[in-house]
């Protein structure tokens, strides 16, 4: 923070109105220090020379306590503000991983629904079908408007339905598959590059497992994969805090 003080006081003196204004008060009080000092030397005949040092002692003495003043208040402020933008930051990051954490509870929840299960235990499904599953996941996400696309794999990594009708994909070779499909983890986290969001830089992916039953052990169906708006999360979340 002194260095902070020493290298950028006067930006940070017009970045704070406050600090600002009772230096300029201070200075001013300083510069009738200087008149006085001035007049009582124009005037020396009628006034002793020990006062006219007394007097400049004092502007000297007065210099030195705006510069003092002035630094405390600017150290009282720049100390408000960092514990004021740390409250904000705890806040924002207790916030992002409330959130998240809450996705770990609806894949998993997702993943096991009978509706889905019956869906992928089908072959070749008809339109119908695909649709009625389809359907169901934008009802989802309209409760949780937090996904912009939700992926249901077989365990080739073949796409059997997904929500968001922008997105080409048909099918994945994304490693997270596989490892989705013999963790022994409830579910899987990634952040990073994927194919099931060709078009963005990263994707934030919760992965689980869609099983026959709930029984430990029980055959594979498939991959049920949500895709997080987690950029669209932090955006807003540092938005409402800001």
């Amino acid at each position: 923070m002194n260095i902070l003080l020493e290298n950028h006081s006067p930006k940070l003196l017009s970045a704070m109105p406050d600090v600002k204004s009772f230096e300029t008060r201070l200075a001013s009080l300083n510069d009738w220090w200087g008149k006085i000092a001035l007049i009582g030397k124009i005037n020396s005949h009628n006034v002793a020379s020990t006062i006219l040092d007394d007097m400049n002692r004092t502007q000297h003495k007065f210099g030195e306590l705006q510069k003092k003043l002035t630094r405390n208040l600017l150290v009282e402020n720049l100390q408000k503000l960092v514990l004021d933008n740390s409250s904000r930051a705890q806040v924002a990051i207790d916030l992002l991983i409330r959130n998240l954490f809450e996705r770990t509870a609806d894949v998993g929840f997702l993943a096991t629904d009978d509706d889905i299960r019956v869906f992928l235990s089908e072959p070749n499904p008809s339109a119908e079908q695909v649709g009625f599953i389809e359907n169901r996941l934008r009802e989802y996400v309209k409760k949780y408007s937090v996904y912009d696309e939700i992926i249901i794999f077989d365990t080739q990594g073949k796409v059997k339905a997904h929500l968001d009708r922008q997105n080409p994909i048909t099918a994945s070779k994304d490693p997270l598959l596989e490892e989705t499909l013999v963790t022994d983890h409830d579910y899987l986290e990634t952040f990073r590059y994927s194919d099931l969001q060709a078009d963005r830089n990263h994707a934030l992916i919760y992965s689980c497992k869609i099983t026959q039953t709930d029984q430990k052990g029980s055959l594979p169906l498939g991959v049920l994969c949500l895709c997080f708006r987690f950029d669209d999360e932090v955006t807003g979340i540092f938005n409402n805090l800001l």
